[in-house]
């Protein structure tokens, strides 16, 4: 238990706190509030460091023109052959820098083109060389050799001249027998009776229906068409 108020009723927090300040802040002066703005302090400390800036510039600026000049005045108490030597190790050293950045370039294309062949095209070109391989090793050919060579020496100049009747008919046959296999498909297409004709008795059937629908559906536009006339 607490000790019992004095009063009638206890004190609040409120009025105890405003007593303590009654008590302790008597002989205190008041405080001020602050009226200068803070946007004024930003801008006395933006203008201090811009000055700074420009001071720090100027003394740059000082210091390059300074060692300007001293390398000026170093170079006007060399003499001329000096400064002629002077000016051809430039040359010599600017073209020396050159063509190491030019080896330098060169070797790395050298590398990259040699890792590209590597990694890229000796493969797939091996590849297309393999596989080129593998199909000229399974062609069958649409002639044989003796066929070949009768066409061939019908149309040579040299031997053509000489060539009788019976070797020309025999050329002409063989080449005429492998027109399909020479011409695109577009040019000499395949027969329509082989690929339409029915196979086996179902396909017949259903060719034979088919018909029978083409003929029923034609019928009936006919009798719609003197139907449509009569009326």
């Amino acid at each position: 238990m607490g000790r019992p108020p004095i009063g009638k009723t206890a004190m609040t927090g409120a009025e105890r706190v405003r007593r303590y300040r009654l008590k302790h802040s008597a002989d205190k002066p008041v405080a001020k509030p602050a009226t200068k703005p803070i946007a004024a302090t930003y801008e006395a400390e933006i203008a201090s460091l811009k000055a700074e800036n420009a001071n720090l510039k100027e003394r740059l600026h000082a210091t390059l023109d300074a060692k300007t000049t001293a390398q000026a005045a170093a170079l006007t108490l060399l003499s001329r052959t000096q400064q002629e030597k002077l000016e051809a190790f430039k040359r010599a050293y600017t073209k020396q820098q050159d063509r190491e950045y030019k080896n330098r370039v060169q070797h790395e294309v050298t590398e990259r083109v040699v890792r590209w062949h590597a990694e890229y095209w000796t493969p797939t070109h091996q590849k297309y060389l393999d596989d080129a391989e593998a199909i000229y090793n399974r062609r069958k050919g649409i002639w044989e050799s003796a066929i070949y060579k009768l066409i061939w020496s019908c149309l040579h100049p040299d031997s053509r001249e000489s060539t009788t009747e019976k070797k020309l008919n025999e050329a002409f046959n063989a080449f005429n027998e492998k027109r399909a296999v020479l011409c695109k498909e577009v040019e000499v297409p395949k027969p329509k009776l082989a690929s339409d004709m029915p196979r086996n008795w179902a396909e017949m059937q259903a060719a034979r229906d088919k018909v029978r629908a083409g003929n029923r559906e034609r019928a009936k536009r006919a009798a719609a068409t003197r139907a449509a006339r009569k009326s």
